[in-house]
């Protein structure tokens, strides 16, 4: 069977989070492989290939997240070709804040002698522009806005997952008719948050993202305390400068296409 709903990014907004909650409910079937790039990386292998993945599940709603989907710019024909009614998530995030969190996952781990040890935000952006792509929002939900019905489309923010998880649960299964009512006990647990890839140490970071993968939470949330060290927030002059220069135009076209305002976004 092919999914119905899928969760297509971007990256370092939330996905693993909304993917271990979602993936708890009884009414939501998410494959232990929930990245499978199909419709980006790998759509030479067949559509039975990955109709196999999904095999032949009861629940209401199956799906996968495959965070690259949002930019990709052959996934969103090729998804409507083969699965015009699925519907889609997407989380959006401050986009300069999306672009340091990456680069803190980048930094956090690396080690001496590595290209990203110990190198800054800014200088990261420049050896490395396509650091920014995945925030250009406008330009990718564009695309999918020409392949997909807006009913079809579920534009969420990372701010309202933040301030309450909660609510914004019910909003994703409402928008997936399953049982709006079912508390997911991960629903107030940070996973992967964008301070905890700062790692004192790069063996407990890995066996921290090793406990996350076999669901061992309150483990992985006590070695997360242990192991993270907080980042600096970004320089407020660069960020003023991304925001200027690059992020604005596609923050106005996000909120054409989305009929809502992202005032945060632009300050």
């Amino acid at each position: 069977m092919l999914p119905n709903f899928m969760l297509i990014g971007p990256g370092r907004a939330g996905s693993d989070w909304i993917t271990k909650n979602l993936a708890l409910h009884p009414d939501i079937y998410i494959p232990r492989r929930k990245v499978t790039r199909f419709f980006s990386d790998r759509y030479d292998r067949g559509i039975d290939w990955y109709s196999n993945i999904f095999g032949d599940r009861p629940e209401k709603a199956v799906g996968e997240a495959s965070v690259g989907y949002l930019r990709s710019e052959v996934a969103p024909a090729r998804i409507a070709k083969h699965i015009p009614n699925v519907k889609l998530i997407a989380n959006l995030r401050d986009p300069v804040e999306r672009a340091y969190s990456s680069f803190g996952r980048l930094t956090g781990v690396a080690r001496p002698g590595e290209p990203n040890y110990q190198i800054s935000f800014e200088d990261k952006v420049r050896t490395t522009p396509r650091l920014l792509e995945a925030s250009f929002y406008g330009r990718h939900l564009r695309r999918w806005y020409e392949h997909f019905p807006r009913e079809n489309l579920l534009i969420l923010a990372f701010d309202d997952m933040k301030a309450d998880p909660a609510r914004f649960l019910r909003t994703i299964y409402e928008f997936l008719e399953v049982d709006s009512e079912f508390q997911s006990p991960l629903t107030h647990q940070r996973l992967n948050a964008t301070a905890t890839v700062s790692s004192k140490s790069r063996i407990l970071y890995y066996v921290y993202r090793g406990l996350l993968r076999f669901d061992l939470f309150g483990l992985s949330r006590a070695l997360d305390t242990v192991n993270r060290t907080e980042r600096p927030p970004i320089d407020p002059g660069t960020r003023k400068r991304l925001i200027e220069e690059l992020f604005l135009p596609e923050i106005l076209e996000v909120e054409h296409l989305t009929g809502r305002k992202f005032p945060a976004w632009k300050t």
